[in-house]
């Protein structure tokens, strides 16, 4: 498939997936137990949605670009390609997530992590796990005792990803203040409401705890990205080059469409 095609086969996904959204009332969701509402139609939205195409665009161009001559480089020059594209895949989850109108940008991030009924993961590390020999030791027992939600239905190791981090952000504010120098606006914003909110509770919010949150935010998008590399050396072990590549780095945009 040449660059044309692809590119016209690309466009095509984009505008029957508009129309799947906002030409239709198809439940987003699974009716009677979760939908996602659809965004309104608004001036924020379409300015939003023109950003994620734009960035899009960039993104399939890099692709694309990517494409030629792949299979004559070296192994060293295949090998920075593709942190290249890691990096252009960060890049894009990055802005077609912060093009959405708030609250649905990056600034919802703090709050999904930091609540415990959306995610309960941050929480338990910070207010329920003191020991973590002790907390492995009788996991089973904990969950046991109620239900957990998403706690309930993944296996420790996030909750101990997250003392790790901790541990990591408490000992180093310098760390803490790289981390949180990348926060766009709209997530230094939550970061600051859930602090005030907590305040007025009763509870503290550390600078700890706002890098935190952040940084396992940063990891998620890092560890997301990178699968484009991981499907580029799957896709290879059968495919040539130039199938590998196209198929690592237009899965990564279409899974976002």
């Amino acid at each position: 498939m040449n660059a044309r095609v692809l590119g016209l086969a690309l466009l095509g996904m984009v505008a029957a997936t508009g129309l799947l959204l906002w030409g239709t009332s198809i439940p987003l969701g699974v009716p009677g137990e979760w939908t996602w509402p659809r965004l309104p139609m608004t001036a924020e939205t379409v300015v939003g949605a023109c950003g994620a195409l734009i960035a899009g665009f960039l993104y399939v161009g890099f692709v694309l670009w990517g494409r030629r001559g792949i299979d004559g480089r070296g192994r060293v020059a295949v090998a920075g390609q593709l942190l290249m594209l890691v990096a252009a895949a960060f890049a894009w989850l990055w802005t077609v997530q912060q093009c959405v109108p708030p609250p649905a940008d990056l600034g919802k991030v703090p709050y999904v992590l930091f609540y415990p009924r959306s995610s309960g993961y941050f929480w338990q590390a910070r207010h329920e796990v003191t020991d973590t020999a002790h907390f492995l030791a009788h996991y089973e027992d904990l969950l046991a005792e109620e239900d957990f939600l998403h706690i309930g239905t993944h296996p420790p190791g996030l909750t101990l990803g997250y003392r790790g981090l901790l541990v990591m952000c408490e000992s180093s504010p310098g760390l803490c203040e790289v981390v949180l120098a990348t926060c766009p606006h709209s997530v230094s914003e939550s970061l600051q409401t859930i602090t005030i909110l907590s305040a007025q509770s009763g509870q503290t919010v550390t600078t700890a705890d706002q890098a935190v949150l952040w940084l396992a935010a940063l990891i998620t998008l890092l560890a997301a990205a990178a699968t484009t590399a991981g499907i580029y050396v799957l896709v290879r072990r059968h495919f040539d080059r130039t199938a590998a590549w196209t198929a690592a780095g237009l899965w990564r945009s279409a899974s976002h469409c």
